[in-house]
């Protein structure tokens, strides 16, 4: 069976979050957030906005509705008390959405960097920069980690990691000459003879002297090397 929910007329392009817990379904539109009752599937009501929300994510156990508003920033939706926090200061403009369970946080990815918000204080509690576009996102709540969807790559952020860091779930990593390091710690790169050739430090680095082919890359304290194929 299938059924069908009347949404708003300026919802060109819905944005939707379900809240199982509490039988509800969020719905963005251009300025508000349709509410609707999953067991009966009918309308509850609308809650405004200042923008229109391009991500949505809830918190299972507050019960709070949170609304990525772009270069707005971010919005809280509380059903227990009907109220809404209009803003809440985040260092990047907001993309999209995830909630991590393992620690109560929201992770705000942005187009360049991602912002990660306790959902009791809506404070923010630390930044992972990124360094590229990334426009579609996606947790494991469970696990603690968020998969990074871009144009050409996918990678997934660890929550577990004292400053959080990015590895490949896909293999192999495409670079041409320039490598931008996440995190905080260095990595040296080595060949495929264990001959380490340079050390990569935070941030944009650039390979010279280093012909094409299949290198490794280790991070410091790390055991597990990832391998990276420079293209040209």
């Amino acid at each position: 069976m299938v059924a069908l929910l009347a949404t708003e007329p300026d919802c060109y392009y819905p944005v939707l979050a379900g809240l199982p817990e509490k039988s509800r379904l969020y719905c963005g539109n251009a300025h508000s957030l349709s509410v609707y009752d999953t067991r009966t599937n009918r309308p509850l009501g609308l809650v405004e906005l200042s923008a229109q929300p391009v991500g949505l994510c809830c918190d299972p156990v507050t019960g709070r509705v949170f609304c990525a508003l772009g270069d707005s920033g971010m919005a809280v939706f509380d059903p227990e008390t009907d109220s809404v926090v209009p803003h809440i200061a985040v260092p990047v403009p907001v993309n999209a959405l995830g909630y991590v369970r393992s620690s109560n946080s929201v992770y705000c990815v942005g187009d360049s960097a991602i912002a990660f918000i306790d959902t009791r204080t809506l404070k923010t509690t630390g930044s992972l920069r990124l360094g590229r576009l990334w426009p579609f996102a996606a947790c494991d709540g469970d696990e603690g980690r968020v998969y990074l969807i871009g144009f050409s790559s996918a990678y997934v952020v660890h929550n577990n990691s004292p400053d959080h860091y990015l590895q490949s779930p896909t293999g192999p990593v495409l670079v041409s000459r320039d490598v931008f390091l996440y995190g905080t710690e260095n990595a040296s790169l080595f060949d495929a003879t264990g001959r380490k050739l340079v050390v990569l430090r935070p941030g944009p680095n650039r390979l010279v002297g280093i012909p094409p082919g299949t290198y490794f890359l280790l991070r410091t304290g790390t055991a597990r090397a990832q391998k990276l194929i420079v293209t040209r």
